[in-house]
């Protein structure tokens, strides 16, 4: 009997990052890509993400995928890098597991040109990235609006 059960198919682990920043009114915006190619993740708003090489951090490997998908500038970072999710993620696809971290940025400008796999960046509101994101990264967006929330709060 053949079985279709998503767990059976696991890929690479992956890590990812979401770089925000809070406009002149408060909110909180999100950068996001959207992909050239649905095979790069569908045509949806998407959080950066890619597989962990050899001898990488999660962190790492989040940083390296978004300054290629996003022009992501480390120097252009404030504060430190919140950790949102560690661990298994089950898709249609297959299953791996993913980190993923978001990071304040200083200047929503201070950004380069993205790889070929991203078609367009765009900032995004939560709400927004509710709407037209892709659905299973939601869940990241809504936990570091609730994080970054908990910050400005603090500060």
């Amino acid at each position: 009997m053949h079985s279709t059960g998503e767990s059976e198919y696991e890929k690479r682990a992956r890590a990812g990052l979401i770089p925000y920043l809070r406009n002149s009114n408060g909110t909180l915006c999100y950068l996001m890509m959207v992909a050239s190619d649905p095979k790069f993740g569908g045509p949806r708003p998407m959080i950066s993400k890619g597989k962990i090489e050899k001898g990488e951090t999660t962190l790492e490997t989040a940083i390296r995928e978004a300054e290629e998908e996003l022009g992501f500038k480390p120097r252009n970072k404030r504060g430190e890098y919140i950790e949102l999710f560690d661990g298994r993620i089950e898709l249609f696809s297959g299953a791996y597991h993913l980190t993923v971290y978001g990071v304040e940025i200083q200047d929503r400008y201070d950004f380069d040109k993205w790889c070929d796999e991203t078609a367009y960046t765009l900032w995004l509101t939560s709400a927004e990235f509710i709407a037209q994101g892709r659905r299973d990264h939601v869940r990241f967006v809504e936990e570091l609006e609730r994080k970054a929330q908990e910050l400005w709060a603090k500060s």
